[in-house]
């Protein structure tokens, strides 16, 4: 499952780059909320990486299933942002 929404997302690459770059303009912290594997999570760590206006800001990954938020953390840690991501686990509480 994993793997076809990483894939899946990494087709939108493009669309994702330009509205991560339309975000560009405004302030405040960033969550992917439902983050999946973290595709939309990488792209926003990268367009906010050199806005000095961010320096030091974290995107922050929320997912309710851990092994989606490892493969964030993967992610994160390969592409380069990983010291830009943070991830939480989002649960449900009964």
């Amino acid at each position: 499952m994993a793997t076809g929404l990483e894939s899946g997302a990494e087709l939108q690459l493009p669309g994702l780059r330009r509205a991560a770059a339309h975000l560009g303009g405004l302030l405040g912290p960033r969550a992917d909320i439902g983050s999946g594997p973290g595709v939309m999570t990488c792209v926003l760590a990268e367009a906010f990486a050199g806005a000095e206006a961010f320096a030091g800001a974290e995107t922050v990954a929320v997912d309710a299933t851990p092994g989606l938020l490892d493969r964030v953390r993967a992610r994160a840690g390969k592409l380069g942002p990983g010291d830009r991501v943070a991830v939480r686990h989002a649960y449900r509480r009964t």
